[in-house]
């Protein structure tokens, strides 16, 4: 579901939204700096760690029976140690005011190809600076509508990371690139049970797919020549329109010398390209292929 664009709100309502995060710094609730739960429960931290040490989470908790219930603070981290979540439960419902640049940080993330830049600008501002947002027993009030940090919080402790890396690899504001063609352009190789391919896509719009098979049912042998490997060579031209790929075959090759060679049909499927993973949205499941 996309996230909500913001409304502005006048500077009385950010003044009240930020005494009420001094409130619960400050131990808004009494439960959060309690030592017990509601009804006498121990409370405990919990804490987890990214690999290189710095805190991915922590919050404070009591068990009922062997459930474990969140009572009290709860902040997470990302592995720079920026704050992405800060807030408070209630016997296992948030409550209270509560900081968050997560949910964004995880959208902006999630942004494909061919969107304007201020889109990216967009979910790229509430990620870096963060949102307040407001719960009672567990429910998000004013339809979950998100008031952007602008201040500095109390404390100092979630202050903006601009300067961060902007790692979405579509956003032009980092000096990404807006469209899938040059990030296309190269090898790509697939190779597992079922299927041994290699697509190569040129920078003047030519493409090619080599099929590689065993006849005798054993394993692919790249370098084998026939009968040990079949090789069916395609090749053609592409086009991108967003994200969905579009291959025109023209041609197609067989070392098979008495081999019936396929039809030339059109591919077309989206894809999205990540870390140099090239994945293609068949009918029948994603398939992966990796940077030759």
């Amino acid at each position: 579901m996309a996230l909500p664009y913001p409304t502005w709100r006048n500077t009385m309502t950010k003044l009240i939204l930020i005494l009420m995060m001094v409130g619960l710094w400050n131990g808004c609730g009494r439960d959060s700096d309690s030592p017990t739960g509601p009804e006498g429960q121990t409370l405990r931290i919990q804490r987890e760690s990214w690999d290189n040490g710095n805190y991915m989470v922590e919050y404070q908790y009591f068990m009922d029976g062997s459930l474990v219930i969140k009572h009290g603070s709860y902040k997470a981290w990302d592995a720079s140690g920026n704050l992405l979540t800060y807030g408070s439960f209630d016997n296992g419902l948030k409550n209270g005011t509560w900081f968050d640049r997560a949910d964004w940080c995880e959208a902006y993330e999630g942004l494909g190809p061919g969107l304007s830049a201020s889109d990216y600008d967009y979910y790229w501002t509430y990620c870096s600076h963060g949102v307040l947002l407001e719960y009672r027993n567990g429910i998000c009030l004013h339809g979950c509508e998100p008031q952007l940090v602008t201040d500095e919080l109390p404390l100092n402790e979630s202050p903006p990371f601009e300067d961060a890396n902007r790692s979405n690899p579509y956003d032009p504001g980092d000096g990404g690139i807006t469209d899938l063609s040059s990030l296309l352009v190269g090898t790509w190789s697939r190779d597992d049970a079922e299927k041994n391919q290699i697509y190569t896509f040129k920078e003047d719009g030519r493409a090619e797919l080599r099929d590689f098979s065993a006849p005798d049912g054993g394993a692919v042998d790249r370098n084998g020549v026939y009968p040990q490997t079949l090789v069916i060579r395609f090749s053609g031209t592409y086009v991108i329109v967003g994200d969905l790929l579009r291959i025109t075959f023209t041609n197609v090759q067989t070392n098979d010398p008495g081999g019936d060679t396929p039809l030339l049909l059109d591919k077309v499927v989206n894809i999205r390209i990540k870390n140099d993973q090239l994945t293609m949205e068949e009918r029948d499941g994603e398939i992966v292929y990796v940077r030759f």
